[in-house]
């Protein structure tokens, strides 16, 4: 009993998480999703940008002599910082919307499993009766299981209600999918392109000797 209790908070907390994703920027979603489900394993990719950021300050102050060149190149190395901690989290964030998808796949994959909240209060019903029948004159030992019964409908409905839920939230788990793999495609890796070879030309666009005066590329 206890375990399904547990089970069902988990899902609550995963309901409320994907609601923030459909209602928030990603931005936003970031920090909260990050506050709802702790150990996403974003702390280690945070790290080495706190790390790299320490490094770049401190070559600033050891290369750059003039006190305006240090301050300016210790503000880039804090938009850079800033650059690689937003990469790490959404592609952390990208890799939990990935397992609360099989997640919800799992959920609304058989519906034979389960059951409708009309159903939970005759399962209440029938339960009741059991207990009436196997306690009958002992008052303390049916109101106890009773109370074991009024629990159980109360895990049955909440998981009725998040089996009704699970489509729309599926829904928008797909969206943040469709989300993150546009991001990743524009970006393709967090390391920036080499800054001396920023465009891909095709070998027949180079011309294969210099240009003379007036003379035009064929």
């Amino acid at each position: 009993m206890s375990a399904i209790v547990r089970g069902v908070s988990q899902q609550e907390v995963l309901m409320l998480s994907v609601s923030l994703l459909a209602r928030f920027p990603a931005c936003m979603a970031l920090g909260l999703w990050g506050g709802l489900l702790p150990g996403l394993g974003l702390a280690q990719g945070v790290d080495s940008c706190k790390t790299a950021h320490l490094a770049c300050v401190n070559a600033c102050q050891s290369l750059e002599k003039d006190e305006a060149a240090r301050t300016g190149c210790s503000a880039r190395c804090a938009a850079d910082r800033g650059v690689c901690e937003a990469e790490r989290g959404l592609l952390g964030l990208s890799d939990q919307a990935q397992r609360l998808r099989g997640f919800l796949d799992g959920l609304t994959g058989d519906s034979a499993l389960s059951l409708s909240p009309q159903q939970c209060d005759l399962a209440q019903r029938a339960c009741e009766h059991l207990c009436r029948e196997r306690h009958d004159g002992n008052q303390a030992a049916q109101a106890g299981c009773e109370s074991r019964c009024a629990a159980e409908v109360v895990v049955c409905r909440a998981q009725a209600d998040l089996r009704g839920a699970a489509p729309h939230l599926k829904e928008n788990v797909e969206r943040w999918n469709r989300f993150m793999e546009g991001f990743k495609d524009r970006k393709g890796s967090v390391v920036p392109p080499p800054a001396d070879a920023p465009y891909d030309l095709p070998e027949d666009s180079v011309p294969s000797r210099p240009l003379k005066p007036g003379e035009v590329a064929l």
